[in-house]
């Protein structure tokens, strides 16, 4: 079949059925040679307006196919387009443990991502997801549009009935990112996985290895197993966990598991993992609160990084797309224009009042290597953060943990402006620091591109170095 090309989307139109049996004759081998050949295409679709019925294994045929594209072309964007809210969900559910797809409810919807505003239309936007949420309404922003975010649902249905208010919905639309991993986060030192619901052999195939391989290497030693939305388990996680101990063993790191519900059978297992080395703990907060028992478990980390290594010119050459990936994305959460200060500098990295300021890192490696720092007053932090996750933040933990969301959305912002001059790189995991004395204490960092830029009365430090 022979995609429709509009508004930088090709688009594919099946009809009827969708399985194993026909899918191949959809996305061809020769199809997709042709949309290799196009300069212009920056999204591939399937749209599901004219599908009847489709099953998983039709589904992961177009994926594969659409995947094999997504290969050859840096940052091409792949996914489905024009469902109904019970294929939608039907979708999610196949693939929630890996959704690295997009999906949008509407061609009109998808359009918006691969074309700019004219006229600076006003683009309501809802997604129970706040992540989503906030993906959405920057890429939109980076386009021209003036994205509405509500936070709430009931906000939503509000602003619906005020259609004077808005001149586009979104809605039901999930933007796909290679590589997230939404049963992990990082706090402080310490990495922290949650799994939900019944724990067995599957645990093998949760767990993305890739991800954890990265935090070891990036110099993780503590890692945290919450839990908490566990109903039970069977004997069969005891292998996982011996050949992760083992692995984090190598690097001389640990594995605790808090909030753990005990019923028989996880109280033997329970036993087996301590005789094993695996330390348990009531709560989360046990541990996170108590710097001592983080350092002691391993919860403290001193990056190997060089401070030999000069700043590249490459990295000066592609500084425009680390600001404004950064800018844009502060600009949309904080609903203020940015004012740089002073001068573009390579050199040390200089912050006044640097122990009353909170600091972020996140490392990128590829066909560009280097490391972004990020300098903020506790103030613009915490507005900033509150404003991502659209609820108030109040402790300085709090803070820290939405610090290392909010670095990594920042991160994969410049991973995508960077992808579109075809340049590709990987991320690391984030990491953030009370002040920016305990930054300098765990990076033994060179000279940098320094940018000072100011949002109203906050003074707010960008760093780019190697």
């Amino acid at each position: 079949m022979k995609p429709v090309i509009k508004k930088r989307i090709a688009v594919y139109y099946p009809q009827g059925f969708i399985d194993s049996n026909n899918a191949p004759f959809i996305l061809t081998n020769e199809s997709i040679d042709w949309i290799l050949r196009q300069d212009d295409v920056k999204m591939v679709l399937v749209s599901l307006k004219r599908v009847v019925f489709f099953n998983i294994n039709g589904i992961t045929i177009l994926l594969d196919g659409m995947k094999k594209i997504r290969d050859e072309v840096n940052n091409m964007i792949i996914g489905f387009c024009d469902y109904n809210i019970v294929q939608y969900e039907t979708i999610k559910r196949f693939f929630y443990r890996n959704l690295d797809f997009s999906l949008y409810k509407t061609f009109r919807i998808a359009s918006l991502f691969t074309t700019p505003s004219l006229n600076q239309e006003s683009i309501l936007v809802w997604n129970e997801n706040y992540e989503q949420r906030n993906l959405q309404s920057i890429e939109l922003f980076e386009r021209g549009y003036n994205p509405i975010v509500v936070h709430k649902k009931e906000d939503f249905l509000e602003y619906l009935k005020r259609e004077d208010a808005y001149d586009e919905v979104i809605e039901d639309t999930y933007i796909g990112s290679v590589g997230i991993v939404p049963f992990a986060r990082v706090s402080g030192s310490a990495v922290i996985y949650t799994f939900t619901g019944y724990l067995d052999g599957s645990i093998d195939e949760q767990f993305d290895y890739a991800y954890h391989q990265k935090a070891l290497r990036t110099g993780f030693k503590l890692f945290i197993f919450d839990m908490k939305n566990i109903v039970s388990m069977n004997m069969k996680v005891i292998d996982f966990f011996e050949r992760l101990l083992r692995e984090v063993g190598n690097y001389d790191g640990n594995v605790v598991i808090v909030n753990l519900k005990e019923n028989e059978t996880v109280i033997r297992i329970k036993q087996e993992l301590e005789e094993l080395g695996i330390r348990f703990f009531e709560t989360l907060e046990e541990i996170l609160n108590n710097k001592r028992l983080v350092a002691e478990l391993g919860g403290t980390i001193k990056e190997e990084h060089s401070s030999s290594k000069s700043i590249t010119k490459d990295l000066v050459v592609h500084l425009p797309s680390f600001i404004n990936a950064t800018v844009s994305t502060l600009e949309m959460m904080l609903g203020v224009s940015a004012v740089k200060t002073g001068k573009i500098q390579i050199k040390d990295l200089e912050v006044a009042d640097g122990d009353k300021k909170l600091a972020s890192s996140i490392g990128f490696y590829g066909d560009l290597e280097g490391i972004i720092i990020l300098v903020f007053p506790f103030a613009l932090a915490k507005k900033s953060c509150s404003m991502m996750i659209g609820e108030e933040i109040k402790t300085l933990g709090e803070v820290l943990d939405s610090l290392a969301e909010f670095v990594n959305v920042i991160a994969g912002r410049v991973k995508t402006h960077l992808a579109e001059q075809n340049i590709g790189i990987s991320i690391t995991l984030p990491r953030t620091y009370a002040s920016t004395n305990e930054l300098i204490e765990a990076l033994n960092l060179g000279k940098g591109i320094q940018v000072d830029l100011k949002f109203e009365n906050d003074l707010f430090t960008f760093f780019l170095t190697r």
